[in-house]
């Protein structure tokens, strides 16, 4: 593997840890653990806080959107 693509391997992984750091610190439940062990209750787990994660970053990115904006038309 040449440099240049080992380092846009190593970026792209670490944007994606951050983001799983990030969505394990929204997670909901106790102590991430789960009431159910059935497999279909587990992966809606996971869908709903990557949802919930992606959510909170859209808001974020929103939001710094809409005040470059009003200062851009103030």
């Amino acid at each position: 593997m040449n440099d240049s693509m080992r380092r846009a391997v190593h970026k792209c992984t670490t944007k994606i840890e951050r983001h799983h750091k990030f969505a394990k610190h929204l997670a909901f439940g106790e102590h991430d653990l789960l009431r159910s062990n059935d497999p279909s209750d587990q992966e809606k787990a996971i869908v709903y806080n990557e949802l919930v994660a992606n959510v909170v970053v859209l808001q974020n990115r929103w939001t710094g959107v809409c005040r470059g904006l009003m200062l851009f038309f103030a």
